[in-house]
């Protein structure tokens, strides 16, 4: 009777691998071409681990922008940060059906904005479009947070420069993690507001400008 239960016991171990190799040789080019259509594969863990890190840096960029407020007085901070946000109103229903795209989307329109700032920072002298331009074999996500650099040596807070390197490195992170609209939304709106204190960072520049011409 125990011989007979070892030998069921070691039959019943055996079905499903057997049933696994029978289906995958049995279906193997149906098999082959769904990997090969895969884009990535998401666990739990990763997920929880990009959701954290975006919310983590959502609440820096807030704690920031409070802080601008403090220092400025609060009125025109505001009106850049809400100027900013609605450059990226466009991006929150894209969020909501595609979360990964809308991430893409708003990184992009952060890159503009830095190379367009750090232009305007440096000027058009030689030395300075060689500052600008991408170097050979430099990571995508360089170039932005090199720009945003440019901006904390003429007085941008070195922590916006950081928060960049952040959200750049979030959207060039490796595929294997599922993106959920919340995470994106709240990169969106880490987004905005990193774009309101860059525009509120060249405004201040420009009005000191033109209080020195004054001046003078």
């Amino acid at each position: 009777m125990d011989a007979a239960r070892v030998v069921l016991d070691f039959v019943k171990a055996l079905v499903w691998p057997a049933v696994v190799v029978f289906v995958l040789l049995r279906y193997r080019d149906d098999v082959r071409e769904k990997i090969l259509q895969t884009k990535h594969l998401a666990t739990p863990l990763a997920t929880i681990d990009f959701a954290d890190e975006v919310r983590a840096v959502q609440r820096e960029a807030v704690r920031m922008e409070r802080e601008s407020e403090e220092e400025a007085g609060g009125e025109d901070v505001e009106a850049h940060m809400a100027r900013a946000g609605r450059w990226f109103e466009d991006l929150y229903g894209v969020a909501a059906s595609h979360p990964r795209v809308a991430i893409v989307r708003a990184c992009e329109k952060i890159t503009a904005q830095l190379a367009e700032a750090a232009a305007e920072v440096l000027g058009t002298a030689d030395d300075a479009r060689a500052r600008l331009a991408p170097v050979a074999g430099e990571s995508p996500w360089t170039l932005p947070v090199r720009h945003a650099r440019v901006l904390t040596e003429h007085g941008w807070k070195a922590r916006w420069a950081e928060l960049t390197n952040s959200l750049v490195r979030l959207r060039y992170r490796p595929l294997g993690h599922y993106v959920s609209p919340e995470s994106a939304a709240e990169y969106l709106e880490s987004c905005a507001l990193l774009a309101g204190a860059i525009d509120a960072f060249l405004a201040g520049r420009r009005d000191s400008g033109s209080r020195a011409s004054e001046d003078r």
